[in-house]
């Protein structure tokens, strides 16, 4: 290959990737609010479920033919959003604990898919019943955990390269 074709063919995954992220970014704009229909009565809370989650983002990611599938694949749950017209995609994953309980293990996964899917699009998210439940993380509000994130992010993308931003 020449210099000259690879130079293109790296143009050329470059706008397909730009394209990505442009339907992602119209698709966010677009996804509905999601509705915490989910109760944990321990604990006194509500939250998203997975299918209030997916029923909330699916069509607005159809709608820019965008394609969301989860496989669990390696021991790892993975949320996968794929362009349907380049195949380019953006993949969030979380590696499933060793259960030799079948319920157990599809009780996780589901909250796998619903933290990598949240996740992948950067859903903001207030109540973290995860956590909570488990009796590990302190309460903050929603302006505390968006400043945490942002400067999580910050310190990130002060530590890498412009390279690493594309590689989700």
């Amino acid at each position: 290959m020449t210099k000259t074709n690879l130079s293109a063919g790296l143009d050329q995954h470059q706008k397909m990737r730009a394209q990505l992220f442009t339907k992602l970014f119209k698709a966010k704009q677009n996804i509905n609010p999601v509705k915490k229909d989910g109760v944990n009565p321990h604990f006194k809370n509500s939250y998203p479920t997975l299918n209030s989650l997916i029923e909330a983002v699916e069509p607005a990611l159809n709608e820019q033919g965008l394609y969301l599938s989860q496989p669990i694949a390696d021991g790892e749950q993975a949320t996968f959003i794929t362009d349907i017209e380049t195949g380019e995609f953006v993949s969030s994953f979380m590696k499933l604990p060793d259960l030799d309980n079948p319920q157990k293990v599809k009780s996780c996964s589901t909250y796998y898919r619903r933290t990598t899917l949240s996740g992948l699009l950067s859903m903001r998210d207030s109540d973290d019943d995860g956590n909570e439940a488990s009796g590990k993380s302190p309460k903050y509000t929603d302006n505390q955990l968006h400043a945490l994130h942002h400067k999580e992010n910050q310190k990130k993308i002060a530590g890498s390269n412009n390279n690493d931003l594309l590689n989700f």
